[in-house]
C-alpha cells in the first residue's frame, strides 16, 4: 500500500501545524529552564520512553532535596522522574544515559544525551533501522524446543 499523496496546500499545511507544536514545547522548556522551578544538571537513566516524555532515574540522586519525589514504599528505591526532551536532542532509547535537570513534583528537562557504549535496533517497514535499546551489557535468550503445556 503507497503513502497517501498529499497535495502541496495540505502539506504546507501539516508541516506548518508541527513547527507550532514544537514551538509551544520549545517555549513550555524554556519556561521550565528559565524559571527557579528546575535544579541543577545532573546524569540520569532512561527507563523507558512514552511518546512526548521519557522516565528517567537518577543515577547520583542527591541525599535531600526538596524537589526529589517520594521515594516507593514497596522497594525503597527512588522514583522515576517524567522529563521532556526538545527535537533536537535527537533518539532516545531505554538504556541512554541522559543529562537532566529535575522539576518539582515529579517532572523534568533532557537537556542532553551522552555517548552510548551500544545499540539494539530494529529495521522498521521501510527497511531503516529503529534504535529500540542502548547501554547494552549482555542479553539472554532462551529457546524451547515445545511450547509448556
Amino acid at each position: 500500500m503507497s503513502k497517501r499523496k498529499l497535495t502541496r496546500r495540505q502539506s504546507w499545511r501539516v508541516q506548518k501545524v508541527q513547527e507550532e507544536k514544537a514551538a509551544r514545547m520549545a517555549r513550555k522548556t524554556d519556561q521550565l529552564r528559565d524559571s527557579d522551578e528546575l535544579g541543577d544538571e545532573e546524569e540520569g537513566l532512561v527507563v523507558s520512553h512514552f511518546g512526548t516524555f521519557v522516565e528517567v532515574e537518577p543515577l547520583a540522586p542527591e541525599a535531600t532535596t526538596p524537589q526529589a519525589p517520594a521515594t516507593d514504599a514497596l522497594s525503597g528505591t527512588e522514583a522515576t522522574y517524567q522529563c521532556h526532551f526538545r527535537a533536537n536532542v535527537g533518539a532516545i532509547v531505554a538504556g541512554d544515559r541522559v543529562v537532566m535537570r529535575r522539576g518539582k513534583s515529579g517532572y523534568g528537562v533532557i537537556e542532553t544525551v551522552l555517548p552510548r557504549s551500544s545499540l539494539l535496533s530494529r529495521p522498521d517497514p521501510r527497511g531503516n533501522l529503529k534504535p529500540v535499546a542502548a547501554n547494552i551489557d549482555f542479553m539472554v535468550l532462551v529457546i524451547t524446543p515445545e511450547p509448556a503445556p
